[in-house]
């Protein structure tokens, strides 16, 4: 077997007491660029993603797994007497720590800043908050959904009846969280390089998001007006995408009757029907896809394969027609080996895919 090429983390400790979404997705980051990850949890539950939507094919959430892959656990009681002092050679030699806990709790847990920096000068300290260290929302409790709202960014999006929708995605825990914290941790890195000193990372979700609002804050500031979603008449280049007629483009397209009569196309087509006309039928669209993302047409040929031997007469698949995962670089998250000759499984030399258990990683601290 060929030996893993380098990786740009190679050799950086990351003790991540973080848990759920922003801090455990930013670790994951930073495993597969190559830093050892271990996740410190609480004795006897673990983080609450564990059993968060549990199916029972594996031990833990997929949800977890996905998440935590590839990192080692430890699992301490961070309050009895003592805990600190057996994480005392891991924060010795750890590069980097996440926390994500409200401000104050790592302070009274003997973990806080100065408390660690005293132990190891050059580590990097990130903490990932709702509201950041300091000020007068600090302490309060959020969700991803709190932190939008407050930020301003629901309030440039509204459905027919003029109430924000349901937002797709967790955009304050990935885009306010996770990513700060990884973008900063890295520039921490490279800081460290030439002062030989660590530092705090006061990462806040809640203040991260007016990134995403910089157009509707330059209307306030500048044109002393709040941007909403209201159709301007730049937006009418869009036209051609739901097929708005040319009259209704040209006649009644700039005025409330013909923004009305677009209101209603959208509300009926589904996605796929929101083309550009320009783009041609599908068969030129999938030979084009084959060109720009084969990787994504060679999973879909496996997965294809797959199915139209499981119809043919069941059996095993046949060897490399494996499930194709897009987070998890094509393995299954429970880990099974691949089927080979004859339908027996054919382990990996190394899972990373795989989710750790809880506390397999506590002889460390007694290292």
């Amino acid at each position: 077997m060929s030996a893993r090429p380098p990786r740009p983390l190679d050799g950086i400790l990351v003790l991540d007491f973080s848990t759920l979404l922003p801090g455990p997705m930013a670790g994951l980051i930073l495993a597969e660029a190559g830093a050892e990850v271990i996740k410190i949890e609480r004795a006897g539950h673990g983080d609450e993603m564990r059993g968060m939507l549990r199916t029972g094919v594996t031990a833990d959430s997929s949800n977890f797994i996905m998440l935590n892959r590839g990192k080692r656990s430890i699992a301490i009681d961070l309050k009895q007497p003592g805990a600190v002092a057996r994480l005392g050679p891991l924060l010795r030699r750890a590069d980097i720590l996440i926390e994500q806990f409200r401000p104050g709790v790592m302070e009274r847990l003997g973990l806080g800043v100065a408390a660690v920096a005293a132990i190891n000068p050059r580590l990097i300290y990130c903490s990932i908050t709702g509201y950041g260290q300091h000020g007068p929302k600090s302490q309060l409790a959020g969700h991803d959904l709190n932190y939008m709202a407050e930020a301003g960014l629901l309030s440039v999006i509204s459905g027919a009846d003029g109430a924000p929708p349901l937002p797709p995605a967790l955009l304050a825990d990935i885009a306010g969280g996770t990513y700060p914290a990884v973008i900063n941790v890295l520039l921490a890195l490279q800081l460290r390089h030439a002062t030989g000193r660590g530092c705090h990372l006061d990462i806040a979700m809640h203040e991260n998001l007016f990134s995403f609002l910089y157009w509707a804050l330059a209307q306030g500031l500048v044109h002393g007006r709040v941007a909403g979603c209201e159709l301007r008449d730049h937006d009418w280049r869009f036209a051609p995408l739901p097929d708005l007629p040319h009259g209704r483009r040209t006649v009644f397209g700039r005025g409330a009757a013909g923004r009305s009569f677009l209101a209603r196309i959208l509300r009926r087509r589904r996605r796929f029907h929101l083309r550009h006309p320009r783009r041609g039928r599908r068969p030129h669209r999938r030979a084009r896809q084959r060109r720009m993302d084969p990787p994504l047409c060679r999973a879909r040929r496996l997965l294809r394969g797959r199915r139209q031997h499981r119809r043919g007469g069941g059996g095993p698949a046949p060897r490399g027609t494996r499930h194709f995962c897009p987070l998890g670089r094509g393995r299954r998250p429970r880990g099974a080996g691949i089927a080979g000759a004859g339908g027996a499984a054919v382990p990996r030399a190394a899972e990373p895919s795989k989710s750790p258990a809880l506390g397999e990683a506590n002889h460390l601290l007694d290292a």
